[in-house]
Formats: C-alpha cells, sequence, structure tokens
C-alpha cells in the first residue's frame, strides 16, 4: 500500500463538520481543501448541509454524530451564538471523553474561545491565527488540512508506527547487547 492511500482494509476515516449556518461559504472551501484525502479514500465528509429532503433531520446528525471518528469545530462568533452548535460541541467532548473520538477546533473567524471547555484542545491553524485573518485563505486551509492528513494518516496506521519504534528499540538493545559483551570479552549469547 502506498502511504496516504487507503487499502480496502482500512475504511476511510468519518469527519463531522459542526459550523454555524453564517459559515457555509468557509465550510465549503475548508471541504474542498480535505478533497483530495477525500479522493484517496482516507476520509469520508459529513455536515448538515448532506441531509437529503424528507430525512429525519434529528435521527441524521444523530446518527453521524456518533459514528464519527473525528469531529471538527468551526469556531466562529455564530457558532457559540448557537444552541444548535452549542449542543453538538457539548455532545462532541463528552464523545471524547468516553470514546475517546478526536474534536479538532479549528477557528475560521476572531472570536473569544479560550475560556470554553474546548480550550484545552489544540486549535487550528497551529498559530491561532483564525482563517478570515489570513491574507490568503488558501494558506490558512492547507495548514489545516495539512495537520488534518497527520492525524488521519496516524489513525490509519497506529500498529505500523508502533512497529517501526518496536523494531528500532529491538535492533538497539541487540547492538548494546554485543557492545556490551565485547567489552566484557565475552560472545554475546545467540
Amino acid at each position: 500500500m502506498t502511504e496516504g492511500v487507503a487499502s480496502a482494509a482500512h475504511r476511510p476515516i468519518s469527519l463531522f463538520f459542526v459550523y454555524a449556518p453564517e459559515d457555509v461559504s468557509l465550510h465549503e472551501q475548508l471541504e474542498k481543501h480535505l478533497s483530495s484525502l477525500k479522493r484517496q479514500g482516507l476520509i469520508s465528509l459529513w455536515s448538515v448541509d448532506k441531509i437529503l429532503a424528507g430525512v429525519d433531520r434529528n435521527v441524521e446528525i444523530e446518527r453521524n454524530l456518533n459514528t464519527a471518528q473525528i469531529i471538527l469545530l468551526l469556531l466562529s462568533a455564530g457558532f457559540f451564538a448557537s444552541e444548535h452548535c452549542d449542543d453538538l460541541m457539548t455532545r462532541a467532548l463528552q464523545r471524547q471523553k468516553k470514546d475517546h473520538v478526536r474534536v479538532i477546533p479549528i477557528l475560521l473567524r476572531p472570536v473569544d474561545w479560550e475560556m470554553l471547555p474546548m480550550s484545552e484542545l489544540q486549535v487550528l491553524p497551529t498559530n491561532g491565527k483564525p482563517v478570515t485573518s489570513w491574507r490568503n485563505r488558501d494558506d490558512a486551509y492547507l495548514l489545516i488540512a495539512k495537520e488534518i492528513r497527520k492525524i488521519i494518516l496516524a489513525q490509519l496506521h497506529p500498529i505500523a508506527e508502533h512497529r517501526t519504534i518496536t523494531e528500532n528499540y529491538l535492533s538497539y538493545l541487540h547492538w548494546l547487547i554485543k557492545r556490551t559483551a565485547s567489552l566484557d570479552g565475552k560472545c554475546p549469547p545467540k
């Protein structure tokens, strides 16, 4: 399997977006920047704009929130003013504690969020500069997409990362045993 491309053994990591209605265009731009991950089969994206006509909105939101592996909170004043966003944020943070789901706050617009429950989480962009404050917003979205890619790859390949650490550690131990044995003038056990 090539790095960055999902195999048949991996199901895409599901991302759930929570954002205020007035931030829909910023949400759409972020989705575009994540489209290469989606095309590679690494992620699936879900947000309320994906609900089809005639479907119970609350049931769809609940189902997708409960199955999401990563929940993206797109922060703005509109987000914090929305009871719906606040409810979803609270439930996302509960899932993070209970189910070890990854919750990622993304700072879209300047807003005072440092005293809120999610303030302990690392925000994207990592420099804490809101997307709308960037001269070129594509630069902000690029940083966000790269960080999300790192998270996705780490979730898809946790065993490979563990194996590499273990192999390196074992290799070091073998070297250390040989080195110690040669200093003692004894042959290392085989």
